[in-house]
């Protein structure tokens, strides 16, 4: 099953003051697949995200309801004055949260692809790849810089996943952030390998 925008078409998510962690419910911004995923399944997805302020914040969900899901993506991570752009994988059951974070500063560089810096708020989208292994009861969250080589974020175990579906949200986790487009041009789900 795949999600594919028409030519030069894309879903536009625009962040706006709301999340969903730890019982928080006010998110504004979201879209549902209406059908639940297949047992064991990639979900790939290519989103294109300007963060520009602490607390800019886009993901790929595998959505069961408000307070049990899997997440997988972007957020701007407070960084002293500065925003630190930071991937997450992030479980959360019954209200109750567990987050995995890509801990490096830099990505990049394998076979001559470029280096990507961390830190440092942007002035224009900058894409990135999310893919979401679900196999059974484990998950396991990954990100690449061009599509082609992937970092993993970390792995989770879920129970109880059985009607889960694919969600992709975007939000600011403060009314202070400023609202930025998160644009969503590929997302597809295919068997597990």
């Amino acid at each position: 099953m795949a999600l594919a925008a028409p030519p030069g078409g894309k879903l536009v998510l625009v962040t706006q003051e709301g999340s969903i962690p730890e019982k928080q419910d006010p998110l504004r911004d979201q879209f549902i697949l209406d059908r639940p995923l297949p047992e064991d399944s990639t979900v790939t997805a290519k989103l294109s995200l300007t963060v520009r302020n602490q607390m800019n914040s886009a993901a790929i969900l595998i959505y069961q309801d408000k307070d049990t899901y899997l997440s997988l993506g972007c957020w701007g991570k407070p960084w002293g004055n500065n925003v630190r752009r930071t991937l997450l994988f992030a479980k959360e059951v019954e209200g109750r949260m567990n987050l995995l974070e890509f801990e490096p500063h830099e990505v990049g560089g394998e076979g001559g692809t470029r280096k990507v810096q961390l830190i440092g708020a942007r002035n224009n989208p900058e894409a990135i790849w999310l893919k979401l292994e679900k196999r059974g009861s484990a998950f396991t969250g990954s990100f690449s810089v061009d599509g082609a080589h992937w970092h993993k974020v970390g792995d989770h175990t879920m129970l109880r996943m059985g009607n889960a579906r694919l969600a992709l949200a975007a939000s600011n986790l403060n009314a202070d952030a400023a609202e930025v487009a998160a644009e969503f041009d590929f997302v597809e789900v295919a068997p597990a390998l």
